[in-house]
């Protein structure tokens, strides 16, 4: 279905602005929700191929939380495709969606190595995530080109963007699937033909699978759909479950306990780390927003991030009352989708710029619909018919348009800035590391990604320790903490460690005795008794990238490689 040019939104269309002329019209023509959301689309695309093209961010490792991260992600796929099963044999925290996902990329790199996968997953998170900018802009179409442009646009010039863009999170991945399950789901005015229901609860069921606060945006489309429920219930219910179970099964099959643990009671379990304290309202407003990634310290402050969130709600409450027409279906979900999703990461402790990209991204859909409503207000009508002193024509949308653009140069300019600063402390310890640990022998890293860049990664026998997400490891084996550097321990948790280091034949660590690895005396002991340390170098930090001074980069970064003199080489 082509998209209509007169806006569904009871606002005017061009044919009934003053004094337009008939070139005007015709020019708006070609300005469709369609268009502008792939135009939105083609600029978060442009930022992400622009992240990939800062030093070592594309063949590197990444600073912050986002460089061990994919190193997880990127590492269970390949340790799927070399028959290595997660929950089975080894810890992973999430459903396996994203190991299917990236095992295509995972196949590549059991011929061209491992970094190519990890590159190959940096490149597609780009593209995903320009696809959620699009998916935006398209499942507001039928609402008018105001809705769709202010709700992609908005998505893409988010100013953390660059928390999710040129690495590998789930968060990405959940959204894309979360948004074009809803475009399936909901077509122009009511809801989609059976096919598509179909299919819309297939992927929105798929997205459980990639992380399962999928079930939010879920318990958003069952409250819209409640009028139609005895309908399309059954209908749309199997297909999210068959797509959450179908892919699930295999693996619950191969270990249900294991699954279980993993995937559902070590989260119900989770706990902040020591001395650390659970995030305020302000600082999450503060990150879905946005405003921490802006560099202004006042735009920033906590008296601006209040006040914009109140704006906010009172733009919202003012579009709920005002328009003549009644609501879409999708509208409805543009309301109630966000307050599901904010609500329910309230009940999360902690919070992270990359979490908060999953309510953002729900939040610009509502910006969306709010501002398109707000322009039926009488008061914003009578404003429209304002004009200067000798012209014919209103200067308002003039105005509000040179507003517009302004604040996207300004936007797009803060990402820019924030993402250098943000992938300052990139490396690539690639050549050191294949220098100091043979190809094809049994490694074990506190940073997976480390491994991955030099291609040391997959073992060439079997049995060596499938060690892929330390911090995890903590979280399932060691009661629900964080990684912290003194005792006490699971005595378990300390046992299963010590058993990989004695299996193991190459250990690299940031720091001697890092403590994503439970250390007791005795093991202390006889690592010193039993390693040797065989690499230390220390990388450099390029500081040419660091622009904003309230980034603090550390002047370098260490690699420490020991090797089992008991083990074979």
């Amino acid at each position: 279905m082509t998209d209509r040019i007169v806006e569904v939104d009871g606002s005017p269309d061009e044919a009934s602005v003053p004094n337009m002329s008939v070139g005007q019209r015709r020019d708006l023509r070609h300005v469709t929700p369609t268009s502008l959301s792939f135009a939105a689309g083609g600029v978060s695309l442009a930022m992400g191929i622009y992240y990939l093209t800062l030093p070592h961010v594309l063949a590197g490792v990444l600073a912050r939380n986002e460089g061990y991260d994919e190193g997880v992600y990127v590492g269970v796929a390949t340790r799927f495709v070399n028959g290595v099963l997660p929950y089975h044999d080894f810890v992973f925290l999430h459903p396996p969606g994203i190991a299917l996902i990236f095992a295509p990329l995972a196949l590549v790199g059991r011929v061209f190595g491992t970094r190519v996968s990890l590159e190959l997953a940096r490149c597609l998170t780009v593209f995903v995530v320009a696809g959620n900018v699009t998916l935006a802009g398209l499942l507001l179409r039928r609402v008018g080109r105001v809705a769709s442009a202010v709700a992609a646009f908005s998505l893409a010039l988010w100013p953390l963007a660059v928390a999710v863009d040129p690495t590998v999170e789930l968060e990405p991945y959940l959204v894309f699937c979360c948004l074009l399950g809803s475009l399936l789901v909901f077509d122009a005015l009511e809801l989609g033909s059976s096919r598509r229901l179909l299919l819309g609860g297939l992927v929105t069921g798929f997205a459980l699978t990639v992380k399962v606060w999928a079930i939010l945006p879920l318990l958003a489309i069952a409250l819209v759909c409640l009028p139609k429920w005895r309908t399309i219930g059954v209908r749309l219910g199997s297909a999210v479950v068959a797509g959450a179970v179908i892919p699930c099964a295999p693996f619950v099959i191969a270990a249900p306990g294991s699954f279980y643990h993993d995937v559902v009671a070590t989260q119900l379990q989770r706990t902040l780390p020591r001395a650390v304290s659970p995030i305020s309202l302000g600082g999450r407003i503060g990150l879905v927003s946005g405003l921490d990634g802006i560099t202004s310290s006042t735009l920033r402050s906590t008296l601006c991030v209040y006040g914009l969130a109140t704006l906010f709600v009172v733009l919202v409450l003012l579009s709920v009352v005002a328009g003549p027409r009644r609501r879409l279906r999708v509208e409805w979900f543009a309301l109630v989708a966000p307050c599901v999703v904010f609500a329910g990461m309230l009940a999360f402790p902690a919070s992270n710029d990359h979490y908060s990209y999953f309510p953002a991204a729900f939040f610009a859909l509502l910006l969306g619909v709010t501002v398109t409503r707000v322009r039926s207000v009488d008061v914003l009508r009578a404003a429209r018919s304002i004009k200067p002193i000798g012209s014919r024509n209103s200067s308002v949308p003039i105005l509000l348009m040179s507003l517009c653009l302004a604040l996207g140069v300004f936007l797009l300019s803060q990402d820019v800035i924030y993402a250098r600063s943000w992938l300052a402390a990139s490396t690539d310890p690639s050549t050191a590391l294949a220098a100091a640990i043979p190809a094809g022998s049994c490694a074990i890293s506190d940073l997976p990604a480390d491994l991955l860049v030099a291609d040391r990664f997959t073992p060439s026998g079997d049995g060596c320790p499938a060690v892929v997400d330390p911090v995890g490891l903590y979280l399932s084996d060691d009661g629900g903490s964080a990684p912290h550097p003194s005792p006490p321990y699971a005595l378990p948790f300390l046992y299963e460690w010590l058993t990989w280091l004695q299996h193991a034949t190459y250990v690299e660590l940031q720091v001697p005795f890092s403590d994503f690895i439970p250390w007791s005396t005795y093991s202390v002991l006889w690592f010193h008794d039993n390693y040797q340390l065989v690499g230390n170098f220390a990388q450099t930090l390029s500081r040419t990238n660091v622009v904003d001074p309230k980034d603090v980069v550390e002047p370098e970064k260490t690699e420490y490689v020991y090797r089992n003199l008991l083990a074979n080489s």
